[in-house]
């Protein structure tokens, strides 16, 4: 590892043998190239670790690791989170992709405000043969800093974490760890319960453009979650409204409860057509095989 390291990104696997060289080739195109990359393998097979190595192509600033027993998602992030040596801390998904100067745009943006422990950004969102679903989606902010109370209220007020996946945030390492790393607690709102943590030390600074790609696939994580995301927002939105520096009133909490099925229309209407994709597929492959 280069003596220069300023960002740690860890790659948490988990059966993403058909995205992970897609989302590694994004790493390593970065025009920003003071960074160490620790990827942990979670799955049965070796199959993703396999597709990892070739990617990786023996560029020396990785380290792959196959853990030896299932960690699950939080346990996952925990361990890439203890082993970063660098001052600032990515988790890049393993089906999400990074455009060539996120890092570059990210690590300039916290270095510009000394008060600032978490960068993040808008992001489009693909499916899972990267075709487009949505462009620049995400939070359109009206000032360069955000504080923590600021984050509440637009989470709470709206229903939904517009400050975008963890794929496209940048935090302070020693922030992030003092806040408690990622709270297993919370499965679909994990990102945004580790944001709140992280920002009891300092304020969130907003990129008003994209950075990278999510991917919502049948086989995503997002996919696996269908059908417990909107209890889990609403407890989130409980939870964060809660909290002693929150600045939301009876009326906000009200407006993103009932905001959470709004705003999950769309989301459940992608994720049935995904999956109603991927059966089609199937039968025509079906079909072929059998003809």
């Amino acid at each position: 590892m280069s003596n220069r390291v300023s960002v740690t990104v860890g790659v948490p696997t988990y059966n993403n043998q058909d995205t992970i060289f897609e989302t590694i080739t994004s790493l390593r195109q970065q025009t920003y190239s003071e960074w160490e990359c620790f990827i942990t393998d979670d799955s049965c097979s070796s199959d993703t670790f396999d597709v990892a190595r070739e990617a990786v192509d023996n560029d020396p600033r990785f380290v792959l690791i196959k853990n030896p027993q299932r960690l699950g998602a939080a346990g996952n992030w925990n361990s890439l989170l203890e082993r970063a040596t660098a001052p600032l801390f990515k988790l890049l998904c393993a089906d999400d992709l990074l455009y060539e100067n996120a890092l570059e745009r990210e690590v300039m943006a916290i270095n510009e405000h000394p008060s600032a422990v978490l960068v993040t950004s808008r992001r489009d969102v693909i499916d899972s043969q990267g075709r487009a679903i949505f462009k620049d989606r995400g939070f359109h902010p009206t000032d360069e800093l955000l504080s923590r109370s600021e984050v509440i209220k637009t989470f709470v007020r709206s229903g939904r974490n517009l400050f975008a996946e963890p794929s496209f945030a940048l935090y302070d390492t020693a922030a992030l760890r003092k806040g408690g790393g990622f709270d297993d607690a919370w499965n679909y709102t994990i990102d945004y319960v580790s944001y709140l943590a992280t920002l009891q030390w300092g304020s969130l600074v907003p990129i008003d453009e994209p950075l990278g790609a999510f991917r919502i696939s049948p086989g995503s994580w997002t996919s696996a979650l269908k059908g417990r995301h909107k209890a889990e927002i609403r407890r989130c939105i409980d939870f964060a409204s809660a909290l002693p520096d929150s600045p939301c009133t009876v009326r906000d909490l009200r407006r993103g409860r009932a905001m959470v099925e709004l705003t999950g229309i769309p989301r459940d209407l992608i994720l049935r057509t995904l999956a109603l994709q991927k059966t089609l597929g199937g039968c025509r492959t079906a079909r072929r095989h059998n003809s």
